[in-house]
This record gives structure tokens, C-alpha cells and sequence, in this order.
């Protein structure tokens, strides 16, 4: 058989982009698995088997020229019930004898092929093949924008600089300070003090003045200076961080091209699910299991008209109803992600929860495709957008 594996590249992506994937692409992602193995499936079973297999029919053409081979089966066997019913008691016992055909292996190989190729439905010569490209194009519309290098490079840069953060040991207090959220804070405390220590000194201080009071405000500063909760090494990295992430925001948020790619695909495949479901639903009918053939051979053969058996006719509609339904399922996720987009502003995010659950008041609100990717974020884990939002 057809390994699946051998598809796997049309979906290959690198492991860490599985964060931008909410619950609805992953069960999408799923079911096109699913449709490719019933693809794949068919499509071993069409190569390595026998397509159709023909017979050819004794009774004259002028006579059966509107009839299908089903219906002359069925005429036939009513035709046997009524001669056993007329008979008498007495029946004479005789042995039965097969039909001689009087044709070789080759005619035989010749007529299955020219039956298969005029008088089989396409529908049910290439229906495997049909699922197989038809899921390949989903797989691919699911992944595009994580291949188009307009996109790729900011996903990866964000999944980069998102991995940096998430995992960074620094604690909350400790990145506001870094980043200045508290200095204005430090500076009205310092100056509070330094004044009330100005006071003492005019209340306490005798005409000669006691030298001993100056250096308060100069200790305070060393002790600020002391308290500080990252050494310098860890200040650097905090600080480059911080400015990666301030340019990358700035960068990101002047454009929506993750936001337009992802939608279009989206509409793309609701599209497809359309139309594929529409002409499977209307041409499912036309996989039968009894084929008539009429090809102009009788020089060659001796015979012009012929019943066909497709011997994969019954697992075929089985396979194809199978794959409807599939491919149903696979609609409403598609149909859910568009009621996703338009239902919610997706191109604003805010950080209003962050800033009341730390205290971080200077935490900037998000546009464009920044804001979309962290609301991807949050479908799968809001705890990295938590995180994040320090930064």
C-alpha cells in the first residue's frame, strides 16, 4: 500500500508553531488525516486489483438495445421461476451447462479494458484520486501560512521571541523595574525623603551645623542602588529583550497580512467543502456495481454487447459516503473559524485583565496582527499572553 507518510511534507511544519494552532485547526488537521487514509486506501485497491470484470451477451442487440444488464438479469431469473412453477411433477433431471464463450485470456484482458475506459463512469474510476488531491489541497490551505515567506518569518520570529519570554527568571517586579515602570515611583519617594530629612535637620540643627545629617540622601541612594533585584548581567538581557520585543511590536502592528492570509484560506476552503460536497452528494448514485458495455468489436471478439461487473463498486460507495461525512465535519470547523473571525474584533487586543492583576499600568494595548496572533495564543494557552504582556 500507499505509505501516508509519504504525504507528510505537504503538512511538515516545525513543532513550535502548534501554539498558534487553536482547537479547530487541530481537529481539522485530523480529519484531513482521515480522508487522505480513505484516499489512499481506494487508490491501493484501484492498482492492485482487478478495475472491472466482463461478460458477453448472448442475446441479440436489436433485441436488448434499451436494456440494462440489470434488468435483463431480473427478466431472466422471472423467466426461471415461471418455467419451474409450470412444470409438472415429473421433472427431468439434466445436468447444466456454462455458456460458451469461446474466447482467450487476451480478448478477455482487451474487453475489461475497453469496457472500463467507455462504459465505467469517471466518477467511479477516479474517485480515490479524487480524494486524494481534494484532501491534499485542504492540507495545503490549512499550512499555507505557514509557509509563505511573508508570514513564515513573522510567525517564527514571534513563536522566537514568545519561547524567550515565557521561559525568562525573572520575575514580574523585577522586569518592571527594569523597565522603568516604578522609577518615577523611586524618585517622588526618594525626593519625600530627602525633604522630610531637610525638615529634622532645620528643627534639630544647632547654629553650628552638625555634618554628621548630610549624608542621609547619599545613603538612600546606595541603598536603592543595593535593592536593586537583578545584577547588571541580568539588567542587559532584560533590557535587550524588552527593545526586541518593542521593535518587533512596532513592526508587526503597521500591517495585517496574517490576518488577511489566514481569513483567505479560510473562505477558500468553506468554498471547496462546497463544492466538493455538492457533486459527491450528486454523483455518488452513479458507483454501480452492474455495467453495461456496448463497443463495436464484434470482428475482433464476436461479440458487441456485454455485462461488466466493477468489483469494487460496493466499497467504493461505502468509501464515498464515508468521506461525505468526513468531509461534513471538516465543513463546520471551516464554518466555525469564519464565524470566529467576523464575530470578533480580531485586530485589537487589550491587556486590561494583565494590567489589574499586576499592577502594571504603562502595559500598551495591540493592533493588526499582533493583536490576531495573541489571540490565537490564547486559544491554545492564555497564560503565554499573560506572560508575555510584561514585556
Amino acid at each position: 500500500m500507499i505509505p501516508v507518510a509519504e504525504f507528510k511534507q505537504f503538512t511538515e511544519q516545525q513543532p513550535a508553531f502548534k501554539v498558534l494552532k487553536p482547537w479547530w485547526d487541530v481537529l481539522a488537521e485530523y480529519i484531513t488525516v482521515a480522508m487522505l487514509m480513505i484516499g489512499v486506501f481506494g487508490c491501493t485497491l484501484q492498482v492492485m486489483q482487478d478495475k472491472i470484470i466482463c461478460l458477453p451477451n448472448h442475446i441479440s442487440a436489436d433485441g436488448i438495445a434499451d436494456i440494462t444488464c440489470e434488468e435483463f438479469t431480473k427478466r431472466a431469473f422471472n423467466a426461471s421461476k415461471e418455467t419451474l412453477s409450470d412444470t409438472s411433477p415429473k421433472v427431468e433431471v439434466r445436468e447444466m451447462n456454462g455458456l460458451k464463450n469461446n474466447l482467450d485470456i487476451q480478448q478477455y484482458s482487451f474487453i475489461n479494458q475497453m469496457c472500463y475506459e467507455t462504459a465505467l463512469h469517471w466518477y467511479a474510476k477516479y474517485f480515490p484520486y479524487l480524494v486524494v488531491i481534494h484532501t491534499l489541497i485542504f492540507m495545503i490551505c490549512g499550512n499555507f501560512w505557514f509557509k509563505f515567506p511573508g508570514t513564515s518569518s513573522k510567525i517564527e520570529h514571534f513563536i522566537s521571541i514568545l519561547s524567550k519570554c515565557f521561559d525568562s527568571p525573572w520575575t514580574t517586579r523585577a522586569l518592571s523595574e527594569v523597565s522603568g515602570e516604578n522609577q518615577e515611583k523611586v524618585n517622588q519617594d526618594f525626593e519625600k525623603d530627602f525633604k522630610l530629612n531637610r525638615l529634622e535637620e532645620n528643627a534639630e540643627v544647632s547654629p553650628t551645623k552638625d555634618p554628621s545629617i548630610v549624608p542621609v540622601p547619599i545613603k538612600i541612594v546606595a541603598e536603592t542602588s543595593t535593592a536593586s533585584l537583578l545584577d547588571k548581567k541580568e539588567g542587559e538581557q532584560a533590557k535587550a529583550l524588552f527593545e526586541k520585543v518593542k521593535k518587533f511590536r512596532l513592526h508587526v502592528e503597521e500591517g495585517d497580512i496574517l490576518y488577511s492570509m489566514y481569513m483567505r484560506q479560510t473562505i477558500l476552503k468553506v468554498c471547496k467543502f462546497l463544492l466538493i460536497t455538492i457533486y459527491n452528494a450528486v454523483l455518488v448514485g452513479n458507483i454501480h456495481f452492474i455495467v453495461p458495455c456496448s463497443v463495436k468489436m464484434e470482428d475482433m471478439t464476436g461479440y458487441d454487447n456485454f455485462c461488466c461487473n466493477h468489483t469494487k463498486a460496493h466499497l467504493f460507495s461505502k468509501l464515498s459516503i464515508t468521506y461525505i461525512c468526513f468531509l461534513g465535519v471538516y465543513g463546520l470547523t471551516c464554518c466555525y473559524t469564519l464565524y470566529w473571525l467576523f464575530h470578533r474584533p480580531l485586530k485589537e487586543y487589550s491587556f486590561k485583565i494583565v494590567r489589574e492583576e499586576t499592577g502594571i499600568s504603562d502595559i500598551p494595548d495591540v493592533k493588526n496582527d499582533f493583536a490576531f496572533m495573541l489571540y490565537l495564543i490564547d486559544q491554545y494557552d492564555s497564560l503565554y499572553s499573560k506572560r508575555f504582556a510584561v514585556f
